[in-house]
């Protein structure tokens, strides 16, 4: 079954819980906070950053202040491919150019 065709079937599941209720011990707040972040495509002064695509998958939902999140819909993105665009950290980076050495 194709992604899109996954987030389609799991439109009418529409179990949206806050973010603080997550029930799972990966990803945590703080990882929840990175992500949310990097939902949106936003403008720098070096370009546009796209997002991360959790708004187009369904994951998030804001009402208000308050970020909800579908469980299901988050491990079907994951699954897809989940956060491919983002690269990783400096330090991330650092730990890999010893590891190369």
């Amino acid at each position: 079954m194709q992604p899109q065709a996954q987030f389609a079937a799991l439109a009418e599941s529409a179990e949206f819980i806050p973010v603080t209720q997550w029930p799972h011990k990966y990803p945590t707040q703080s990882a929840w906070r990175a992500l949310i972040f990097a939902a949106d495509t936003r403008k720098t002064r070096k370009g546009t950053i796209p997002g991360n695509g959790l708004i187009e998958a369904g994951v998030i939902r804001r009402v208000g202040r308050r970020v909800l999140v579908n469980p299901p819909r988050f491990f079907v993105w994951v699954d897809a491919g989940g956060s491919q665009k983002m690269s990783p950290s400096k330090s991330a980076r650092r730990a890999l150019a010893k590891a190369e050495e």
